[in-house]
């Protein structure tokens, strides 16, 4: 389930525009799992257990679409669009710290 559009323009913003394009590829996949699983344990957090059974159930089923899901989401924790902002955040902070990093391993 994407939570955001995740493209070149985002990793312009990290500063990271001139990683060759499957590197961007494999970055974007990377941002987007952890964008997931951090959301994710958030939520958690948030959710009953009955609230989560429900949830898991519903990411289950073949005919929910994404749209139903964050609708879902949104229903049951009105706070999942500030917990996706906050982590993302997070995450932007911990990647602009290694851009060099990221930067230098591209090239090797």
């Amino acid at each position: 389930m994407k939570l955001l559009a995740l493209n070149n323009d985002f990793l312009k913003e990290l500063g990271l525009e001139s990683l060759p394009e499957a590197e961007k590829k494999e970055l974007l996949i990377y941002i987007e799992e952890q964008l997931s699983l951090r959301v994710g344990l958030a939520i958690s957090k948030v959710l009953s257990n009955q609230e989560l059974a429900e949830f898991d159930q519903a990411l289950q089923n073949p005919q929910k679409t994404p749209a139903q899901l964050i609708a879902l989401l949104r229903e049951k924790a009105p706070q999942y669009p500030k917990i996706v902002e906050v982590e993302l955040e997070r995450l932007k902070t911990e990647i602009v710290a290694n851009t060099q990093q990221i930067l230098n391993q591209a090239k090797s």
